[in-house]
């Protein structure tokens, strides 16, 4: 079976989390559709373990705010300027 381009992605950045310098950091991953998660949860096939201070959101409500799946805490887009994250 031939890995989607989503699936290699999340590969990548899966075992990018899991190696230095960036498993020292506090980093997190927030996905924003089902396709997404499936293809996160795909990944985690190679068995790294994903570091102390990971963290990981779903948001399925979209970058835009306008998916299928809303979510009532929110309204309108996110805010994706660097900054303090907020979660």
């Amino acid at each position: 079976m031939q890995e989607t381009e989503a699936r290699f992605e999340n590969r990548v950045v899966r075992t990018m989390i899991c190696i230095s310098p960036w498993s020292s950091w506090p980093l997190q991953v927030k996905l924003f559709c089902p396709e997404a998660a499936e293809a996160w949860e795909a990944a985690a096939s190679r068995g790294l373990q994903l570091p102390a201070g990971f963290s990981l959101t779903k948001e399925y409500e979209g970058v835009d705010g306008k998916r299928q799946i809303p979510d009532p805490q929110r309204t309108g887009p996110i805010d994706v300027k660097d900054g303090e994250s907020t979660s």
